[in-house]
């Protein structure tokens, strides 16, 4: 059960940091309930998000990260 408590509370703190991020930006409200617009899109990308380009340029990492920002 360590693992899963972990695992959660690695998803909510990462939600938290974005939550945070798109308050100080201004989008907050889009952040929670449209996900889609493209603002949005780069703060969930700078926050580890996976797009197809990223494996090609090396961002090995963000197979790891999109496990924990996704929509």
């Amino acid at each position: 059960p360590y693992v899963s408590y972990g695992l959660l509370l690695a998803i909510g703190g990462v939600f938290a940091v974005g939550a945070q991020l798109a308050n100080r930006e201004g989008l907050l409200d889009a952040y929670l309930n449209h996900p889609m617009q493209p603002a949005v899109n780069d703060l969930l990308h700078r926050l580890g998000a996976l797009r197809g380009a990223d494996l090609v340029r090396g961002e090995w990492w963000r197979l790891l990260g999109c496990c924990f920002v996704h929509i």
